[in-house]
């Protein structure tokens, strides 16, 4: 009944009273040690995560200290100071039910000389969103120039997780101050319900997520002042999240799965009782529906875009161990741990998108870019990279940078985070933090027990054969001898992703659908396309996504066809809408032939039909297409997206 009643107020007051209804009953704040203590359960339960044998690499600390210097680089906007100058308190004490100069206070007990952050600027397009409007009321028009995911990205406090890890290791004290003075600094600066970081429940999730998962990587009890602050933040998160799901009922997302990852995250921090335990008990319930909706029997994900993949498997596996881990303190937990693994069908869709996504990976740990690539990921315990000059750097993305040293640039396609955590699942031990969270943790849910991949083999249906298809073209690409027999083919009939792997070759091609139930959100006019890798290199690359909101043009150009080496027809594939989410289904794909060494597809739309033919021998690959409408020649796209707002133009040289 007060729920229902307060629904008809504004979102604040739903905050301000659940949150003082919580606040009231101080025995539920107390944080929950459990998750740490409880993954070495085969040893002291009272025994913290060791890290001390975890591998601290050499650009460790340098890439540490610049988060602590507060420089970031986010999505490609090249290396940034964000420290703020001035802090408007009184302003944001009129908008927040927070003590500002208390919370000032707590920072400088712990840092003197620590700087707010920048919270609220686009500062790779240099706009600053208003902190003090209500967020629902902010307006995101796609004609202004500017890129939204460039605050949310930085308020997902992603690099929190990251810092506590290497506090882990160091034991330096300068990492833990950090993470504190950031979430401080955050509450203080980002009035619950105002500014743009609270605009999308996503990033919200996330960002709890992040705080929650840095706190126990630390594993040390907090200042009763500053843990007060953080816990009834955490508290604000929750009944944010739960408010503002983003439900679309017809169709929930990567976005509703974050949602509820977050929601389970902000619940299990406190007890599990009274609204605690009924939000913990929906949000158990809403995970694994969310896993049945958004995955394929052969475990690809909806959204037909294998990087968006990769985060809804974040998103279930950590998930997964934030729900394992507590099932020994937390009654909830415990029951719905036994009801996973009594699931024989979703422990199997889970396995199965393991094995997808390790199949989406090319021998070198880069990621096949099919669909949509954002660089989104749920937590950063690793980054993999390398500095390099600024001016290398400069020219290579052709940026202005402002900070003249060597800068550090990310590897966005690199998927040894998710590889990491499969193998640890699988109980293959390794020397990182994901040995210590998931080997023990997954001990029921074992890739190796999967059936090996098979050799497919698909005969033409009546309608598709060459008939009438007159016209014809063809392309070899050679490279050096491969061993055919150590080459294994893999297959995903649901989401479109047909096949070979090998130790030094991979060939991905794109058959998909338009994804999330016909909306397109993430998926581009790329059938038929493939991407190559042989001889240590790639020799054939999907060119990636580049931006969203900041430009509709380049965003349409990097999903047009003629980005994708695609057959061509002087027309685009999918009729690409008038948002920047919308793809509208025209295409009919199909696998024909599938054997060891041939691999035959087609893709039907509107009038045009075309057939492809990839054929595999020891030293090269030759694709013929073969069509009834004359093919249209394209020059090549000239530009590839190696990660979410960076581009590199092919033809423009530079130093690698």
């Amino acid at each position: 009944m007060i729920i229902d009643k307060l629904k008809k107020h504004n979102a604040r007051d739903i905050y301000l009273f659940l949150g003082e209804k919580v606040l009231r009953q101080a025995r539920k704040f107390q944080y929950n040690k459990a998750i740490i203590n409880s993954v070495c359960h085969e040893k002291d339960i009272t025994r913290t995560m060791d890290l001390s044998e975890c591998k601290l690499f050499d650009d460790d600390l340098r890439l540490a200290d610049l988060y602590c210097r507060h420089i970031f680089d986010v999505l490609g906007s090249g290396p940034c100071l964000l420290d703020k100058d001035k802090f408007p308190e009184a302003a944001i004490q009129a908008i927040s039910h927070f003590d500002i100069a208390k919370i000032l206070v707590e920072i400088k007990k712990l840092n003197q000389d620590y700087k707010t952050i920048e919270w609220n600027w686009d500062f790779k397009n240099n706009t600053y969103f208003d902190n003090f409007v209500k967020s629902e009321k902010i307006n995101v028009d796609p004609s202004q120039i500017f890129d939204i995911k460039i605050p949310w990205e930085l308020a997902r406090c992603q690099h929190l997780p990251f810092l506590a890890r290497i506090y882990r290791a160091t034991s330096n004290q300068k990492y833990k101050d950090e993470i504190i003075c950031v979430i401080l600094d955050f509450i203080l600066s980002n009035p619950v319900g105002y500014g743009i970081n609270w605009k999308c429940t996503m990033d919200v999730a996330i960002r709890a997520a992040n705080w929650i998962m840095a706190l126990d990587i630390l594993s040390e009890e907090l200042d009763k002042n500053v843990n007060h602050i953080i816990s009834k933040s955490i508290n604000e998160h929750m009944i944010f999240i739960r408010y503002n799901l983003e439900d679309y009922r017809d169709y929930r997302g990567n976005h509703y799965l974050s949602n509820i990852v977050g929601l389970i995250y902000c619940c299990s921090y406190f007890k599990p009782t009274g609204l605690v335990g009924k939000l913990l008990d929906f949000a158990l319930k809403q995970f694994a529906l969310a896993i049945d909706e958004q995955f394929y029997e052969d475990g690809g994900n909806f959204e037909s875009s294998i990087p968006y993949h990769r985060l809804s498997l974040e998103l279930v596996l950590y998930g997964l161990y934030r729900i394992f881990t507590l099932s020994e303190t937390n009654k909830l937990c415990r029951e719905y741990s036994k009801l996973i693994y009594d699931n024989m069908h979703l422990i199997k869709k889970i396995k199965n998108s393991m094995q997808f996504m390790t199949d989406g990976i090319k021998p070198n740990g880069n990621i096949y870019q099919l669909g949509d690539n954002d660089s989104g990921h749920l937590f950063r315990f690793y980054h993999f990279g390398k500095f390099m000059p600024a001016d290398v750097y400069a020219l290579k993305y052709n940026k202005k940078l402002s900070i003249n040293e060597q800068v550090w640039e990310e590897n966005e396609l690199y998927c040894g985070e998710i590889l990491s955590i499969i193998q640890s699942i699988d109980g293959m031990a390794s020397n990182n933090i994901f040995n210590e969270l998931f080997c023990k943790t997954f001990e029921k849910i074992r890739l190796h027990s999967l059936p090996a991949s098979n050799s497919y083999t698909v005969k033409a249906a009546k309608n598709d054969g060459y008939d009438n298809c007159y016209y014809k073209q063809t392309r070899t690409i050679k490279f050096d001898d491969i061993n055919l027999d150590k080459i294994v083919p893999f297959y995903y009939p649901d989401f479109g992703l047909v096949g070979y792997k090998g130790e030094h070759f991979y060939l991905g091609i794109s058959i998909t659908g338009v994804g999330q139930r016909g909306r397109g959100g993430h998926s581009h006019n790329d059938k038929l396309s493939f991407e190559l890798y042989a001889d240590g290199k790639d020799l054939q690359q999907d060119p990636g996504t580049y931006v969203y909101t900041e430009s509709l043009e380049w965003r349409n150009k990097f999903r047009s066809v003629l980005a994708h080496n695609s057959p061509y027809f002087g027309e685009e594939q999918n009729e690409i809408g008038k948002n920047c989410f919308e793809l509208k289904q025209r295409t009919e794909c199909r696998l024909l032939e599938f054997t060891n060494s041939t691999i035959t597809v087609s893709c039907k739309y509107m009038s045009t039909y075309v057939i492809r033919k990839f054929l595999l021998y020891k030293g090269g690959l030759t694709i013929t297409d073969y069509s009834k409408k004359m093919f249209n020649k394209k020059d090549d796209f000239g530009y590839f997206s190696n990660g979410y707002g960076k581009i590199i133009g092919l033809r423009r040289k530079y130093d690698d």
